[in-house]
């Protein structure tokens, strides 16, 4: 089980109170959702990168993938 990002976890949680009209809204709340979790992606980049030791051969893609990637998207 991978773990979830805060805006993965936010996300989620406002599927059971939001209430969709139309296809549009939900197709809005569906790119929106997209873009915090590519800022998002990139500050943990941000954060990653300025914490690795120069000797460290792991790469933030990996890291990433392996913490925050789900398996069944």
């Amino acid at each position: 089980m991978k773990i979830k990002t805060a805006v993965e976890i936010l996300e989620i949680s406002l599927l059971g109170i939001v209430s969709f009209d139309s296809e549009v809204l939900r197709n809005k709340y569906k790119e929106k959702f997209k873009i915090a979790k590519q800022i998002e992606k990139e500050q943990h980049e941000m954060a990653f990168n300025e914490a690795v030791d120069m000797y460290s051969c792991r790469r933030f893609e990996q890291y990433y993938n392996e913490t925050f990637k789900n398996e069944t998207k």
